[in-house]
């Protein structure tokens, strides 16, 4: 096919599916709670690993909207500065955005949801967690009840193994999702102070669940980033971990699909 009836081909197929439902999203589970970092437009959010359920749909984009399944595990914990803490209902209190595609899913709320006098907030997903896209009344391929039937049942729990259950990868990712998720995203803030400071968050309490192996490989892909930043000036550590966290999931998702034979 020439370059332009190629171009053309993808650009009928990119307009006929631009409403449709993305695929479902299995969000990965945290074996330690993660930090909600609070930024200066008043938003609360954590970056967490996720993958997708589902490979013959589109995968979401950056800033596509998601709901929790209605069997999702998933708690919001936010500590007064008097010590008091309040256990929410995560899956109801936040949202749930594709960051940079499904390897990655920022959850977030609104500061002002949250109490005044806030000491720090954390969330925790449990095992199974799957998230569905949110879809326009006029969709013309929303999923179907066998789909999301399939995206919170059998293919959620055979996928548990590769993402949720602790193992080097898996404990990989979650680590470096952490680091970014408490990074600058312009290299103009980026300091040494602040790369150490991301580690250091990464590594706070990694709970005796992290494989070793899986926090030496996490510590060797911030390292590589870390590298690569210093020697450049317009590289943002976060953006680096960023494509190196993408290119982990997205590794961990083919044995997946492998797996499952294509789904």
């Amino acid at each position: 096919m020439s370059r332009i009836a190629l171009s053309a081909a993808i650009l009928g197929f990119s307009a006929a599916s631009a409403f449709a439902a993305p695929q479902p999203l299995g969000l990965v589970q945290t074996l330690d709670p993660a930090p909600l970092v609070c930024d200066a437009k008043g938003k609360c959010a954590a970056i967490l690993a996720s993958f997708c359920l589902q490979q013959s749909r589109l995968a979401p984009g950056p800033g596509d909207r998601y709901v929790a399944a209605d069997n999702a595990q998933i708690t919001l914990r936010v500590t007064r500065t008097n010590g008091t803490v309040e256990t929410l209902d995560g899956a109801k209190a936040l949202n749930f955005v594709s960051y940079t595609g499904f390897a990655t899913t920022t959850v977030e709320i609104d500061r002002a949801r949250l109490p005044a006098d806030l000491a720090g907030a954390v969330v925790e997903v449990g095992p199974l967690a799957t998230l569905l896209p949110v879809t326009a009344p006029d969709d013309p391929s929303p999923l179907s009840a066998e789909e999301i039937a399939m995206a919170t049942g059998d293919w959620r729990r055979q996928a548990e193994a590769l993402f949720d259950k602790p193992n080097m990868r898996s404990d990989a990712t979650r680590l470096v999702a952490r680091a970014v998720s408490v990074l600058p995203e312009s290299y103009r803030q980026d300091t040494a102070a602040g790369h150490r400071a991301a580690w250091d968050a990464a590594m706070a309490a990694p709970g005796q669940m992290f494989t070793v192996e899986g926090v030496q490989l996490g510590r060797q892909m911030f390292q590589a980033c870390k590298t690569t930043v210093d020697q450049s000036l317009k590289w943002a550590l976060r953006k680096c971990l960023e494509n190196r966290l993408d290119e982990k999931q997205k590794e961990i998702n083919q044995d997946y699909w492998d797996q499952q034979g294509g789904v």
